[in-house]
């Protein structure tokens, strides 16, 4: 968030320095996405909601009108850019997105503050909650896995010496058993399972290639969609396909045309470099400071400290359920991790 924050409006957050790291985002992001599902069909709703007072909405359904008021907070965010100069962004080391597209020579339709919040709310929501689940996924999976954690630590050890050191993500980005970590980790955590629709505009024929020999007809202009976790789990590509290998990657690097995290084409996330410099840099950071604890454990002698699991199991890391991102069984309390020293 802090990051995504920093590109989009120029000012972090500073979530983490925050308590609680600023779970209401979160979970006012997972309100949504469980909402996603009948919005698409019934949009009036939001809009319902959106014309009631924050009092109302949060008294009729507080996660909906938890949502609301964070949306609250992003517009005001974004009135905020608007009428800072530009000078305002002149000193920084990157460039601000809504500054840029306050710039651009786009229709002023497309730059109004309702227009530029829902943006905004896309942004923080897509550009937040996937790269954080695929984390969390790769941390509980190199936690549980000695064999892989010791080959990811002894590779970040010999690429980087002194753990002090800054290393640059083009560093990181040469390093295999790593690459084949976050292979595996966007490909068992998803990232996005929601159906991301496409249209196109020539008529399509489809075959179901089961040697039936039946064909369908898909007319021009009709939206199809399939989940990403249905292409990441199917055993034909992927043998043993809910077990985190990542070994598969460096066995058979064509299975990259077959990881479909960031989608593909003229349509794929705008985000995929910044997502994957984030979980490079944090799972390098992170592994090469800290090992596992308990028996069998993994733990470098310049390691600063140990990660154990608390009340977490694989349930807590598996997809089951549709909120645009995956999210795990219901009770489940997320991903909880003691760190020792």
């Amino acid at each position: 968030q802090d990051v995504v924050t920093r590109y989009s409006s120029g000012r972090s957050k500073n979530l983490l320095e925050t308590d609680d790291f600023g779970s209401e985002y979160h979970d006012a992001f997972i309100q949504f996405g469980k909402a996603c599902a009948l919005l698409r069909h019934m949009y009036w709703i939001f809009q319902f909601f959106r014309s009631l007072p924050g009092w109302l909405a949060v008294l009729i359904s507080p996660g909906f009108g938890l949502f609301l008021q964070i949306r609250q907070t992003i517009e005001n965010e974004v009135i905020y850019v608007k009428v800072q100069p530009h000078s305002t962004y002149q000193d920084l080391a990157h460039p601000v997105i809504f500054h840029k597209i306050l710039e651009s020579n786009l229709p002023e339709s497309d730059k109004t503050v309702s227009h530029l919040s829902d943006e905004a709310v896309s942004l923080m929501a897509a550009g937040t909650m996937t790269s954080a689940w695929v984390l969390s996924v790769a941390t509980y999976h190199l936690i549980v896995t000695p064999r892989i954690l010791a080959k990811l630590k002894a590779e970040l050890k010999a690429a980087i010496p002194n753990p002090d050191t800054s290393v640059q993500v083009e560093v990181l980005e040469k390093l295999p058993y790593l690459v084949a970590v976050v292979q595996e980790a966007l490909r068992i955590g998803d990232g996005v399972v929601t159906r991301l629709q496409r249209v196109s505009p020539e008529p399509m024929l489809y075959n179901d290639n089961s040697g039936s020999g039946k064909e369908w007809l898909i007319p021009p202009q009709t939206p199809v969609a399939m989940s990403s976790y249905y292409i990441h789990h199917d055993e034909s590509i992927f043998p043993n396909a809910k077990s985190f290998i990542p070994e598969r990657w460096i066995e058979n690097p064509r299975l990259s045309r077959f990881l479909v995290s960031f989608s593909k084409g003229s349509r794929q996330c705008l985000g995929i470099n910044l997502a994957y410099t984030e979980i490079y840099l944090c799972l390098a950071a992170i592994f090469r400071r800290f090992g596992t604890g308990g028996e069998g454990g993994i733990r470098g002698e310049d390691d600063e400290g140990v990660l154990e699991l608390f009340e977490t199991s694989l349930k807590d890391v598996e997809t089951a359920a549709d909120y645009f991102v995956p999210v795990p069984v219901r009770e489940s309390e997320g991903i909880r991790i003691k760190v020792k020293s």
